[in-house]
């Protein structure tokens, strides 16, 4: 499995979203991963469909958070199996066989 935590991939390899964009405007083959911070932890959320991204941006209002812009195939790794089986089943990207139920 990946050993870089998704908040050093992010930073290195991710573009950073100052604004809120509408989802109809993020740029097919990326998605949008939120950095929520919770007081003691930052967690991390992939914003694979519409109504998660919703979800999330409701979330940003009530504490600090960043965005970013990522490829989708980038985040596969950092990704849950469900979300593994979701990029594959939509055939939004290349998902390597390890990560596949």
């Amino acid at each position: 499995m990946h050993k870089e935590s998704l908040l050093d991939f992010l930073t290195r390899m991710a573009t950073p979203l100052d604004v809120i964009v509408e989802w109809s405007h993020i740029p097919k083959g990326t998605l949008p991963v939120f950095l929520l911070d919770s007081g003691n932890v930052q967690t991390a959320r992939i914003a694979h469909h519409k109504k998660e991204y919703t979800h999330l941006l409701r979330l940003t209002e009530k504490r600090p958070s960043k965005m970013y812009l990522a490829h989708i195939e980038c985040l596969v790794p950092f990704g849950s199996i469900g979300f593994s089986a979701y990029v594959e089943k939509h055939n939004l990207g290349n998902v390597p066989e390890a990560y596949l139920p």
